[in-house]
């Protein structure tokens, strides 16, 4: 993994290259995106738990609130039960989302996580560029890696020291947002998206902090074409993998659509955000610990 950071003019540039050493299939990527999406959102204290916690203690809650109601209960902690149902729900359709997206024919070039109140008035962004050979394999075929390349991508960001003082700089609990990036194609139709809408324009300022995540294939890795000859069929779809032509017109789109340009029109953001909160505390106690006794 390697890493470059650009501070010139005061603005805090990051790349991270992040080397993929076995097959990433796209749901394999899906599933990146998403541990990324919820590391970044408990690493800068947008969401005051990890998101596994975090469904732990409103699940708990609405368990209690079927079975009795508390008549007791102070204000302010059914105020904080209604902000963290709403942030976990935002989180979940957004991760059923992005697993949709990556199950369609053309997955998404890029997906950017945006902090601020709109992506107008952005605090952060972090990019995640998705390598596009992914579309040679298919995941039926790679299960058993699956799991220990999300793990070792996510070790790696972890481990990552530019990336850690990157994040760790102080930011108050605001608004999550998601894009994804994807050559628009009104011809196509499995590109429309009723969660993902189309944007003219971003108009993220260039003064705004942003860290590159580049997923890549090792030189080994991309040579691997286990699943060229194979053919998956269900009861509906038989689908072939791409040829040589194919893959030349994909990795030529690819130099294009990797650049950063935030004023074009490929860029597609989801209609929810997650609305960052803090912890709450009533007579110095966790309300969250109290509702899982």
């Amino acid at each position: 993994m390697m890493s470059n950071t650009d501070n010139r003019n005061g603005v805090n540039k990051l790349s991270v290259n992040v080397d993929i050493s076995s097959v990433l299939t796209a749901k394999t990527c899906a599933a990146i995106v998403v541990e990324v999406i919820k590391f970044i959102a408990f690493q800068k204290f947008q969401i005051p738990y990890n998101f596994e916690h975090l469904k732990y203690v409103v699940e708990k809650k609405r368990a209690k609130n079927k079975d009795f109601t508390d008549v007791n209960e102070s204000w302010q902690s059914q105020h904080y039960f209604r902000t963290t149902s709403a942030a976990l729900d935002a989180l979940e359709t957004l991760i059923k989302n992005i697993h949709c997206e990556f199950e369609k024919e053309v997955v998404p070039n890029e997906v950017c996580i945006i902090l601020g109140s709109n992506t107008l008035c952005a605090k952060e962004l972090y990019r995640i560029v998705i390598p596009h050979s992914m579309n040679d394999h298919f995941h039926e075929n790679h299960t058993k890696d699956s799991q220990n390349l999300i793990r070792t991508v996510l070790r790696h960001l972890v481990c990552s020291e530019d990336l850690q003082n990157f994040i760790y700089r102080p930011l108050l609990p605001t608004n999550m947002h998601i894009l994804i990036k994807r050559k628009f194609d009104m011809t196509c139709d499995f590109l429309t998206s009723e969660f993902f809408l189309p944007i003219n324009s971003l108009g993220i300022s260039p003064k705004t902090p942003e860290a590159v995540i580049n997923l890549e294939y090792s030189s080994t890795t991309s040579s691997i074409n286990c699943c060229r000859l194979l053919k998956i069929f269900n009861d509906s779809i038989s689908k072939s993998p791409p040829t040589d032509n194919e893959m030349n017109k994909q990795m030529n789109s690819a130099t294009i659509l990797n650049d950063s340009n935030f004023d074009d029109k490929d860029w597609f953001q989801a209609n929810v955000c997650v609305k960052g909160f803090k912890a709450c505390f009533v007579n110095g106690e966790s309300v969250s610990d109290l509702w899982t006794r």
